[in-house]
């Protein structure tokens, strides 16, 4: 997993990533050399809100681009965790999730991954 955020941060505009479980936990990342865990801890947990079912607004979403000043956050529901990708304004959105798209349908053609995924599976809150 770790190295498809890699290869996902590859993209120009795109300075880190991360997946996270349906509680907010942390299962890989690619996160930019100046962060630290908590941090990204912090980003996961305010994303799985956003996504959760709870959440009236923002109900049957699966994808979220949200735009700050400086960065975007670009937060995609796969079921089993959540794909949060950290970027700068100029990004591409499209390529980015062409990119995406890729890797999810390698990540689903591996059985490693799927272990993984399954063994990381909580439910939403």
């Amino acid at each position: 997993m770790n190295q498809g955020l890699k290869e996902i941060n590859e993209l120009t505009g795109v300075w880190g990533s991360l997946l996270c479980n349906n509680q907010a936990g942390v299962i890989a990342s690619a996160p930019p050399a100046d962060f630290i865990g908590s941090a990204l801890e912090n980003i996961a947990r305010h994303c799985v809100d956003l996504m959760s079912p709870g959440n009236e607004s923002f109900q049957d979403l699966q994808e979220v681009v949200v735009h700050f000043q400086q960065k975007k956050l670009f937060i995609l529901d796969l079921e089993q965790a959540i794909l949060i990708v950290l970027c700068n304004p100029g990004v591409d959105i499209s390529l980015l999730r062409m990119t995406i798209n890729l890797m999810i349908t390698r990540w689903e053609a591996d059985r490693k991954i799927q272990k993984q995924l399954k063994a990381n599976f909580v439910e939403r809150i």
